[in-house]
């Protein structure tokens, strides 16, 4: 009798630890690493889950729909994983895991660091790492690590002039600002590769269509000892128009501050020139001279021939490199917090 009872005992403690282990609230470990520091799990969720294996989690999974007016139309799932922490994982078109997201206060990465930790504790767990923010599909500010996992902040808590295109290399991004989301994806990301070296002698502007496919581009070339500067100008990959202008005679005539004015048989540009060493001369302040582009060459002139329609506003709205680089000319942006002002500096 004392055996029998033992054994169901036994067996009510089996069942009693078996659904313990089931309950999203379990306490374990919320993280899995493998041997590189890469998530392998978090929270439960495993970075090999796919779209079909969400049916077989202990957890409860709602299904969320993104129409397209925020961008493409695509569905993504809220799973209440261990420890009540809401991952919000995407998959691909293969139904494999894209990334997993979380918001939740609870929420721990890697090396202790979670949602609330400051960009200070994120940098000092990571060192190795990089701080990424800017303007792409909205504003993003995201700390890369060496690992799968990425660290984002709200970009709300980004002091004026953050996300500006010419904004100082030095920018000072505060070191207060607070984790809000944690994002884990199936593979590890490279580090971002450097910018290279700004090319004193050439220059490229393209014209984009919706799609971002190029529709027009612009070469420009500065002869190497010489005054001559050649222009090619490229239709749809094909070279349309080719033409040399002498600039001798414009002081300090500069490819980088370049603008297209007009897209057809003949191209109009306008460039700028004088004293770019000055940064405290701003670009719209120097003198211009025009170039027409077209099958009999290139020719420069003070003024805008007659008859080319002058846009004084960019009919087109995906300009990519129509602004003079300030880092070109020994030039760097600056910034003070706490006029919010901008200027320009001579790099010493």
């Amino acid at each position: 009798m004392k055996q029998a009872v033992s054994k169901r005992v036994g067996r009510f403690a089996f069942l009693a630890t078996f659904l313990l282990c089931a309950q999203p609230g379990f306490a374990r470990e919320p993280l899995e690493l493998d041997a590189k520091g890469n998530v392998l799990s978090f929270y439960g969720v495993t970075v090999n889950l796919t779209r079909s294996g969400l049916k077989r989690l202990p957890y409860r999974v709602t299904a969320v729909h993104h129409p397209e007016g925020e961008g493409d139309a695509y569905t993504s799932y809220k799973i209440r994983a261990d420890g009540g922490v809401v991952v919000e994982v995407t998959f691909d078109d293969d139904g494999k895991l894209y990334s997993g997201h979380t918001k939740s206060a609870n929420a721990l990465g890697p090396r202790g660091i979670g949602v609330g930790s400051t960009l200070a504790q994120v940098k000092a767990a990571w060192p190795t790492g990089t701080l990424l923010y800017g303007f792409e599909d909205g504003a993003f500010v995201t700390y890369s690590t060496a690992a799968n996992v990425l660290f984002r902040f709200d970009p709300k808590d980004m002091p004026p002039g953050a996300f500006d295109h010419d904004r100082p290399s030095d920018f000072p991004v505060p070191q207060d600002i607070k984790v809000g989301e944690i994002s884990i994806y199936p593979r590890a990301f490279p580090p971002p590769k450097e910018a290279d070296p700004i090319d004193l002698t050439t220059s490229v502007t393209t014209i984009e269509n919706g799609a971002r496919a190029i529709i027009n581009r612009l070469e420009v070339r500065q002869l190497p000892g010489s005054s001559k500067v050649r222009l090619v100008w490229y239709d749809q990959a094909q070279p349309k128009f080719d033409g040399v202008i002498d600039v001798s005679s414009y002081p300090e005539f500069d490819i980088h501050a370049r603008r297209i004015r007009h897209d057809s048989g003949p191209v109009l540009l306008s460039f700028r020139y004088g004293n770019f060493k000055n940064c405290s001369v701003r670009e719209d302040d120097r003198d211009s001279v025009f170039v027409v582009l077209d099958q009999s060459g290139a020719r420069l002139s003070a003024t805008a021939p007659p008859g080319i329609k002058v846009w004084d506003d960019y009919a087109l709205t995906k300009y990519v490199g129509d602004l003079m680089t300030s880092a070109a000319h020994g030039c760097r942006r600056t910034y003070d917090p706490k006029t919010g002002a901008f200027g320009l500096e001579a790099v010493k």
